[in-house]
């Protein structure tokens, strides 16, 4: 049986300069770090990688600081197009946990545990109620 190759997703956001997230001001950019998770590919495994900028900060608040992609903020270990499955296969399809990870599992290719499903509901439902 060959081996099916992920397919990979590139996304940068690394500008000159990026707002220090404790007080605003502008810092200048002094290096790259690239980040990588999983995504949802279909039928087959896919990765994304996001290029973020490394910042020198012009303020007391921290030394360096970095930026961030939407689609893959800070800590992350898979995309937002992941989370957004679990949750909606759960809240708009009416599928059990279990569920909607033999689902992902099957047709995306991703391996995803019942506590990050947990997780990623009870962040969904905290983001609805504010």
């Amino acid at each position: 049986m060959a081996q099916i190759r992920a397919r990979m997703r590139r996304l940068s956001k690394a500008p000159r300069t990026w707002p220090c997230p404790v007080c605003g001001k502008r810092g200048r950019r002094y290096a790259f770090r690239e980040q990588q998770a999983v995504d949802a590919g279909l039928g087959r495994p896919a990765v994304l990688k996001v290029r973020v900028g490394l910042y020198a900060a012009r303020c007391e608040c921290q030394k360096v600081f970095e930026s961030f992609h939407p689609e893959l903020p800070k800590g992350w270990k898979f995309s937002r197009r992941v989370r957004e499955l679990a949750v909606n296969g759960v809240v708009r399809d009416k599928l059990s946990v279990e569920d909607v990870r033999c689902r992902l599992r099957e047709e995306f290719r991703v391996h995803v545990c019942e506590g990050c499903v947990h997780k990623w509901l009870a962040e969904a439902g905290g983001e609805n109620q504010s």
